[in-house]
C-alpha cells in the first residue's frame, strides 16, 4: 500500500511539472502577438509646400495666324487680263509689276481724251485773243475755258484708269492668293491678289468672352502654340483689344502680335494662345488631386501637423486650371498639403511622407 501511494504521488508531481512550462509558453506567445495585431500602419502620401506668389488667371484663346497687313489688290477698270507675272506664294518687292490688263481700249480712251483736250485748249486760246480784240463777249470766253477744264478732267481720268490697269506691288511681301487667270474678263475692283506685307509682322486674331476681356490689356504677355509646330512655344503680346463685341458672335476680338518668328510661318495656321494678364494677385498653386471636396469657390484639403497627422482645412479657390487649382486664402505659407493619396485619408490619420529620389 505504501509503495502504491508513493507511485501515485510521484505521477501527480510529474504532471504538474510538465503543465507549468506549457502554460508559461502560451502566455509568452500571447504577450508577443497581441501588440502586433493591434498596431495600425501609416498611410504613404506625397505632399507639397504652400507658396503664395503673384499670378493671374491665364486667358485661353484660339485663332488663325495672319499677317498684320494684308491687302486685296485689284484693277480699277474692266477688261481682259493680258499678263499675270506672279503666282501664289511668290515673294515680291516694292514696285514690282504683278499683272496688267489688255491696253488697246484703255490707250484709245487716253488718246481720245488727249485730242479733245488739245482742241478745247486751242479754242480757249483763240477766244481769249478774240476777247482782247473785243470781238467776243466775256460769256463766250468763259464757256470756252469751261469746255477746256472739262476736257482736262476727262484726260486725267483716262490717264488714272490707264495707270490702274497695272497692278504694282505696294511694298515688299508675299502673294497669299491669286484669283484671276490669263484672258479672263474681269470687272472693276474685282480682287486679283491678296498680298501680305513683310513690315506688318504676324498676328493672331481671336474672340473672347466678356468675362475674359475685362482682364486683358494691351501689352499683356502671351504664349503661342501652333498646330504645325506642336512642340515649340512662341512669345507674343496683346496688341489690340476691341472696345465693343461683335454683333453676330457677341465675342470681343483681340489681336496678339508675335514677338519672334524662328520658324517658317504661313497665313492660316491654327494657333492657340495663352495670355498672362498684367493684373495679378497672390495665390498658391496646388495639384488638382490635393482637393478632397469642392463646392462653388470653396474646397477642402488635408494639411500635415508636426506629428504627421492630417488636418482638414477649408480654402478659397481663386480659379481652376487644367491640372492645378489656385488657392487665395485658407492656408499658411510653407505648410505641407497632401497631394497624392489625399482621397484615402480621414481627419487625424497618421501618414508617412514619400520622399522623391
Amino acid at each position: 500500500m505504501l509503495i502504491r501511494s508513493l507511485i501515485s504521488t510521484s505521477a501527480a508531481i510529474f504532471c504538474v511539472l510538465i503543465l507549468i512550462p506549457t502554460t508559461q509558453a502560451e502566455q509568452s506567445i500571447e504577450k508577443t502577438s497581441t501588440p502586433a495585431s493591434t498596431q495600425t500602419p501609416a498611410f504613404l502620401v506625397e505632399t507639397t509646400k504652400v507658396a503664395y506668389l503673384p499670378r493671374g488667371k491665364s486667358v485661353e484663346a484660339s485663332g488663325r495666324l495672319a499677317n498684320k497687313s494684308e491687302q486685296k489688290l485689284s484693277f480699277k477698270t474692266s477688261g481682259p487680263v493680258a499678263k499675270i507675272l506672279v503666282d501664289e506664294g511668290d515673294p515680291v518687292i516694292k514696285g514690282q509689276l504683278l499683272a496688267q490688263l489688255n491696253q488697246e481700249e484703255i490707250n484709245a480712251k487716253v488718246a481720245q481724251s488727249q485730242s479733245i483736250f488739245d482742241e478745247a485748249q486751242r479754242n480757249a486760246n483763240r477766244y481769249k485773243a478774240l476777247y482782247e480784240k473785243k470781238v467776243v463777249s466775256s460769256e463766250q470766253l468763259q464757256s470756252a475755258d469751261t469746255r477746256m477744264e472739262i476736257a482736262r478732267s476727262n484726260l486725267r481720268i483716262a490717264k488714272f484708269n490707264q495707270q490702274h490697269s497695272f497692278i504694282i506691288a505696294p511694298d515688299d511681301g508675299r502673294i497669299l492668293k491669286r484669283s484671276i487667270e490669263n484672258n479672263e474678263m474681269i470687272s472693276p475692283f474685282q480682287t486679283a491678289f491678296v498680298m501680305s506685307m513683310n513690315k506688318g509682322g504676324w498676328v493672331i486674331r481671336s474672340g473672347i468672352t466678356d468675362k475674359d476681356i475685362v482682364r486683358v490689356n494691351n501689352g499683356d504677355f502671351a504664349v503661342i502654340q501652333l498646330d504645325a509646330y506642336p512642340r515649340q512655344l512662341l512669345k507674343g503680346h496683346v496688341s489690340e483689344v476691341a472696345a465693343a463685341a461683335d454683333s453676330k458672335s457677341h465675342l470681343f476680338e483681340i489681336e496678339v502680335t508675335l514677338d519672334e518668328t524662328p520658324v517658317r510661318l504661313h497665313s492660316g495656321f491654327i494657333s492657340r494662345v495663352s495670355i498672362e494678364p498684367a493684373h495679378q494677385e497672390p495665390v498658391a498653386l496646388l495639384p488638382i488631386e490635393s482637393i478632397i471636396e469642392a463646392k462653388s469657390n470653396q474646397a477642402q484639403v488635408f494639411v500635415l501637423n508636426e506629428a504627421f497627422e492630417v488636418i482638414q482645412k477649408n480654402v478659397d479657390i481663386a480659379w481652376l486650371e487644367s491640372d492645378s487649382v489656385a488657392i487665395k486664402a485658407g492656408l499658411l505659407e510653407g505648410s505641407s498639403v497632401v497631394t497624392s493619396g489625399a482621397t484615402y485619408l480621414h481627419e487625424g490619420a497618421v501618414v508617412s511622407v514619400f520622399e522623391q529620389p
